[in-house]
């Protein structure tokens, strides 16, 4: 299956996009929560992703490009 970076997603009961492909799994991006104090963060947003192995693509939906 071909996966691109920010493309919408479903799999199972889980839908987002997705953020990082490799060849043994894909990681696809649930939720996204902006750092309320940035200016002391680390990182600008705390991201919630899960974790998708080759073996369950075939299983994956495809819903939109980005």
């Amino acid at each position: 299956m071909l996966f691109k970076e920010g493309m919408t997603v479903q799999w199972d009961k889980i839908s987002g996009t997705v953020d990082f492909i490799s060849e043994q799994y894909i990681t696809i991006c649930v939720s996204v929560k902006e750092q309320p104090d940035s200016q002391h963060a680390r990182h600008k947003s705390n991201r919630c992703c899960v974790l998708c192995f080759a073996p369950d693509w075939d299983n994956v939906i495809i819903l939109g490009n980005k």
